[in-house]
């Protein structure tokens, strides 16, 4: 990432914090509390997560439980998603072809918002049983 790109970040969570409130979900680049909300139960029907705290940060490491997801992440839909002068939407096609280059086990959740999808990537098929979302 430039410094350029860096600075274009950090103006536009600046902005967001000054016009929508510090601590808001607006200021951090949600529409609103329900879109972050309904964004959070999709990444929660990875597995039962009762009792569980959870980071979220991805991973390309050997140590991953098998059948646990690999990675997970969101992008928005380049067929739905407005023109932004920072955010980018996402041709899904293309998204699902880059994921299963690197695993042929991709999940993607879709429908949950009208321009948002969910991707999760597998090491090995999970089992998938009691999870809303099939592959």
């Amino acid at each position: 990432m430039t410094i350029i790109e860096k600075a274009t970040i950090m103006h536009y969570h600046r902005h967001r914090m000054e016009v929508c409130g510090h601590g808001t979900t607006k200021a951090l680049g949600w529409k609103d509390d329900e879109h972050q909300r309904k964004r959070f139960e999709v990444l929660a029907t990875v597995a039962d997560l009762t009792g569980c705290s959870v980071l979220d940060v991805g991973c390309d490491r050997e140590d991953v439980p098998r059948g646990e997801p690999c990675g997970r992440f969101n992008v928005l839909d380049v067929n739905v998603f407005p023109t932004h002068p920072l955010l980018v939407g996402h041709d899904l096609d293309d998204v699902t072809a880059w994921c299963r280059a690197m695993t042929p086990h991709v999940m993607v959740v879709r429908g949950y918002l009208e321009d948002d999808v969910t991707v999760f990537l597998y090491k090995e098929k999970p089992d998938l049983r009691g999870v809303a979302h099939a592959l």
